[in-house]
């Protein structure tokens, strides 16, 4: 953590052994102090994003205020969740970019707005700058569209645009 803290005094587009998301992170919430509190604010304000994701896509997919609630619940019982909330990590960054490509993929799907394939390419090239196994999520969800009804999405320029855009994001 304190390794992460240093960073974030000094500012780079990467470092040796991980992306650089976090640094970015922690100077954000550092701004107006150095305090413990403020290095790990980040963590908190993430997981409520993360936690009001959750709920939407569980509401979305199954339509059960109970099915939303209890998928919140279990999200914020994961013991990264829980770790997350104590300890910034890169995991803090990934989980929400995480969440929001997954979120943004499942609004695609429903709603066939192809603009929304750029976005989920920023949010997947900040997943990668969260941290490099975020790289994972381009095989699900090439996975989902090839064995899905939604393949036809493999036969526009919307996807691969999209993972062109999330690794020029990387660069």
């Amino acid at each position: 953590e304190a390794y992460y803290w240093l960073w974030s005094r000094h500012l780079d587009i990467g470092y040796f052994d991980h992306s650089p998301l976090v640094a970015y992170f922690i100077w954000l919430t550092t701004l107006l102090s150095n305090s413990e509190l403020w290095v790990r604010l980040s963590g908190t304000v993430v997981t409520l994003i993360s936690s009001y994701l959750t709920w939407r896509l569980s509401l979305q997919l199954f339509g059960s205020i109970r099915v939303a609630a209890g998928s919140v619940m279990l999200f914020n019982v994961y013991p990264m969740t829980m770790l997350g909330l104590i300890v910034i990590t890169p995991d803090i960054p990934v989980f929400l970019f995480w969440s929001l490509s997954v979120y943004i993929f499942l609004q695609i799907m429903q709603s066939n707005k192809t603009w929304l394939w750029y976005a989920l390419g920023i949010s997947f090239g900040l997943a990668l700058l969260s941290k490099y196994t975020a790289v994972l999520l381009a095989p699900c969800l090439f996975l989902y569209l090839l064995l899905t009804e939604d393949r036809r999405w493999l036969k526009t320029i919307h996807p691969y645009v999209s993972l062109l855009i999330g690794f020029l994001c990387f660069l």
